[in-house]
């Protein structure tokens, strides 16, 4: 009985343990693994007649700790990043903050731009872990798109 009760106790500790990070856009939680896709752009470059997709995407954070986020464009286009401050471009970014326990922070995640028109699609990879933890990473794919097929 005992032995039982012990495994039930690590299980019960290795799920709080990965439910400590996750994603959320528009609201709604990203379970983990998960492709999603995005059609939401930055009305002032619309105007201008460009495409600058701006999907609401947040990273919450269960309990205090360096929190990094990494964005990897699995199709070589460059996208941005401005998790924490700072914004950092190109096809591979990495940014880190310090995250209080409850607190939810907007990635910033950018793509297109100025000069970019037409029907455009960005797919990246987006992960999160606590720095000090790589046991912690969670990540989804997203697909910014105004394709309409």
């Amino acid at each position: 009985m005992k032995k039982i009760f012990t495994l039930l106790v690590l299980f019960a500790t290795a799920l709080t343990a990965s439910a400590q990070l996750s994603f959320t856009m528009d609201g709604n939680t990203i379970e983990n693994g998960a492709t999603i896709t995005s059609s939401k752009v930055d009305p002032m470059f619309t105007a201008m007649g460009f495409v600058m997709f701006k999907p609401d995407v947040f990273v919450n954070s269960e309990k205090a700790g360096n929190v990094t986020v990494e964005v990897k464009a699995l199709d070589g286009r460059s996208v941005s990043l401005c998790f924490g401050g700072n914004c950092t471009s190109g096809e591979y970014n990495s940014k880190s903050k310090d995250m209080t326990a409850g607190e939810s922070v907007d990635i910033q995640l950018d793509g297109g731009g100025m000069f970019i028109s037409g029907i455009q699609t960005y797919k990246c990879e987006v992960t999160a872990y606590y720095t000090s933890d790589r046991s912690s990473t969670i990540s989804f794919t997203i697909i910014m798109t105004n394709d309409p097929t």
